[in-house]
């Protein structure tokens, strides 16, 4: 019997997670699939992803926008309300026998109630991680102890969801999606690449992500993307800068941005480069700075450096080409010093990746072929042995 796993993505981060995955799925009889879209993908402001998708070659099943237009604590809270109005339309209508989420936002909760409501055992990517300086640490947790089966990627984030009581054989080391996309994403000319985005060829460039701290308010988003910018004017780089993801401060820190890139001709502001300019981008960078998790997972196999500003990303695991450094201007510019450095560099080329070897797909659809429905799957017991 063919088992149909209904997919949710809500972000342009998760999306490039689930391009070999749905690959895969493609590849075997006994697995097939639903998509179903929202969030930020259909967001104009934030890249308007949803195309993106639609060309990626992969079936839409549905769309479900639940957004409202401000990031505002009280409009996200509203937001899930509303998105749980359209979930229950969704579980109705569609027949699918496990549901699948990627990571740790806000929006995956009603989702994970739904499917619980729904009896519908949850398959959960990327649990048992470590992001101290966002609600996002509290939310993953709390879809880790919703979650039937596991696939994390590395070992120690395994260990950690069996802390959590989670029985040893429903949890999986399969490493990271996203390089499994990385490692098979089409290759595109440098030139028709930087034409395509607008940027030089021939100038250093450097990629700028940056998230509100959800957990920290002073200083404001605004101000730390400030001291940020101040620090990168010294240089002669020119930034790429894409769009932070929809939380409390987004609003603000998105206006900031398109205003502060109107009075600098090096400061591009391109909302989303889409995952196949991204990955052939990212080769190119001299490094990449802000706090997105991107510089933790992805440019760490390219062996770029990041300079990972702030404590959005504290307690993940860190590879050698990691800097840490507070939202401050001159520490942010040592380490805009110690990125550049020969020496540093030429020890970061050396380092071995830690999250997996671009086969994660593969494992995954090893174990989702060969697990069985019914009862065992689907109650939960508490394993803290």
């Amino acid at each position: 019997m063919t088992k149909t796993i209904g997919i949710f993505t809500t972000t342009r981060a998760e999306f490039g997670a689930y391009i070999p995955l749905i690959q895969a799925i493609n590849k075997v009889e006994e697995l097939d699939y639903f998509l179903f879209v929202g969030g930020t993908h259909v967001v104009r402001e934030y890249g308007n992803t949803i195309d993106e998708i639609k060309n990626a070659g992969v079936k839409v099943t549905e769309i479900f926008d639940y957004l409202l237009s401000e990031s505002t604590t009280h409009s996200i809270v509203k937001s899930c309300g509303k998105s749980l109005t359209k979930l229950a339309s969704i579980f109705e209508h569609h027949k699918f026998d496990m549901t699948c989420f990627a990571g740790d936002r806000y929006e995956l909760i009603p989702i994970a109630l739904s499917s619980i409501l729904y009896g519908k055992p949850i398959i959960h990517l990327y649990g048992g991680e470590v992001t101290e300086g966002v609600i996002d640490d509290q939310i993953r947790h709390m879809l880790t102890k919703s979650a039937h089966i596991h696939f994390s990627s590395c070992d120690l984030y395994a260990e950690n969801i069996k802390k959590m009581g989670e029985e040893n054989w429903r949890v999986h080391t399969a490493g990271e999606l996203v390089i499994d996309n990385v490692k098979n994403v089409l290759k595109i000319n440098k030139d028709k690449l930087f034409s395509d985005i607008g940027i030089d060829p021939n100038s250093q460039t450097v990629l700028l992500t940056y998230h509100p701290e959800s957990l920290r308010s002073n200083p404001s988003p605004s101000e730390q993307l400030d001291r940020i910018m101040r620090a990168l004017k010294n240089y002669d780089y020119q930034v790429v800068i894409t769009a932070p993801n929809i939380e409390v401060g987004s609003d603000e820190l998105l206006s900031h941005i398109n205003k502060l890139v109107k009075d600098e001709d090096k400061f591009m502001f391109v909302p989303s480069l889409g995952v196949m300019k991204y990955y052939n981008l990212l080769p190119h960078c001299k490094f990449l700075i802000g706090n997105s998790s991107s510089g933790l997972l992805e440019a760490p196999y390219f062996k770029i450096p990041t300079i990972n500003v702030g404590d959005r990303q504290k307690g993940r695991i860190l590879h050698q080409s990691i800097i840490n450094c507070e939202c401050d201007e001159n520490k942010i510019v040592a380490a805009i010093k110690k990125a550049d450095d020969k020496i540093f560099k030429k020890k970061i080329q050396g380092m071995k990746y830690k999250l997996g070897d671009g086969n994660a797909a593969k494992q995954i659809i090893s174990v989702l072929t060969n697990i069985e429905l019914g009862q065992k799957l689907l109650v939960k017991k508490m394993d803290f042995q």
